[in-house]
């Protein structure tokens, strides 16, 4: 029979090739049951490891990760975060596992699965950057946590799941400094407020300190719409509220999906005119909309350096080599014309310059 490769194996098993090479190691972290079918089907199929492959898997630490993949722009910021953390701690024995929600599909059976998934292969630590946490979803990661996983949440956080800590933008923040931005750059009073999602607290968050401090500044927030992260209906969306409040002098949008947004007001010729816009997050696109003056600002929360750093701080905290972390909150920074070019040159460092430990909203 000809000798199968462990990419044969762990095709068969359902388990990423890491997994596979830790089965054959006594002590290494992964199930009993895992462990068993991986064994019996390199023995079915005349697997056997390299020497070599068992000492590099010998005492790893694995991280895993499941990120959602709504926003495919703040998707591609958090995995370039991970896997930059991964690559500068690869001498350290650090593993990263990531698995990726697709965006068009209901996730909740699937994040299951990837927990399942994950659990089995053995991580020692899971990073989550979700929409939205099932009731179902809440007990099996708290049942895994009290088993020993570590687990940071990522963007939102949910107050009834146990975690070692958190990473997480100062939402209403943000929100009030969309305000306070807005009051300042239009001539009336009327604004609107688009959410990617009304039922997820950072854009809960959002919305409430955007209308908190719109009251205090004499704004009339004349629309709340919640797009659900569908781009054709914030399209349809703006098109209805430009044409309800033709005093509209104002949009905030909570969401990285801002795109058709922007790009509806600029094919009206609206955009940077008649109505200011002030968004969240920096990509490319978003960059281009403000050099040209359709985007008045955006609110940067940083993205990379929050993976990044959630990477870097759970492997310290696995390995026992600092202090427990505590929670960290990215204060948001306001990014215009005139400063962008020091956004998109480099990074800003998350602990350094735009968080702050323990912080509050």
């Amino acid at each position: 029979m000809k000798r199968s490769t462990i990419y044969d194996i762990a095709e068969k098993a359902g388990v990423s090739v890491t997994t596979v090479t830790r089965a054959f190691k006594k002590d290494s972290s992964i199930k009993p049951k895992t462990r068993e079918r991986i064994l019996k089907l390199a023995e079915e199929f005349n697997y056997t490891p390299s020497i070599n492959a068992i000492r590099l898997s010998r005492k790893a630490i694995v991280i895993g990760a499941i990120l959602d993949t709504c926003s495919e722009e703040l998707y591609k910021e958090l995995k370039k975060g991970l896997e930059a953390a991964h690559k500068e701690l690869a001498g350290f024995k650090v593993e990263l596992e990531i698995r990726s929600l697709p965006k068009d599909i209901d996730g909740t059976d699937l994040c299951e699965k990837f927990l399942e998934e994950l659990l089995d292969s053995g991580i020692h630590g899971l990073i989550l950057a979700l929409q939205a946490y099932s009731e179902s979803f809440i007990r099996k990661l708290n049942d895994a946590v009290n088993e020993g996983l570590n687990l940071v949440l990522l963007i939102n956080d949910c107050d009834v799941i146990r975690q070692s800590f958190h990473i997480r933008t100062q939402s209403m923040l943000s929100g009030r400094v969309a305000a306070e931005l807005l009051r300042n750059s239009i001539s009336g009073n009327e604004v609107a407020v688009f959410l990617g999602n009304r039922n997820v607290p950072v854009h809960k968050e959002a919305i409430a300190g955007f209308e908190q401090e719109a009251r205090a500044l004499g704004l009339v927030v004349a629309e709340v719409c919640d797009f659900k992260e569908n781009l054709e209906l914030s399209r349809k969306q703006v098109k209805e509220v430009v044409g309800k409040h033709p005093g509209l002098g104002g949009i905030f949008v909570s969401s990285a999906n801002s795109d058709a947004i922007v790009d509806e007001l600029v094919k009206s010729g609206l955009a940077g005119g008649r109505i200011k816009i002030v968004t969240t997050d920096l990509y490319p696109r978003i960059a281009d909309h403000i050099e040209s003056g359709a985007i008045l600002a955006t609110i940067y929360k940083n993205p990379y350096q929050q993976a990044k750093s959630s990477f870097e701080l759970l492997f310290k905290h696995i390995n026992g080599t600092a202090d427990d972390p505590d929670d960290v909150y990215v204060v948001p920074q306001v990014v215009i014309k005139g400063n962008l070019p020091a956004y998109m040159r480099e990074r800003v460092s998350l602990l350094d310059e735009c968080g702050e430990r323990g912080g509050n909203n």
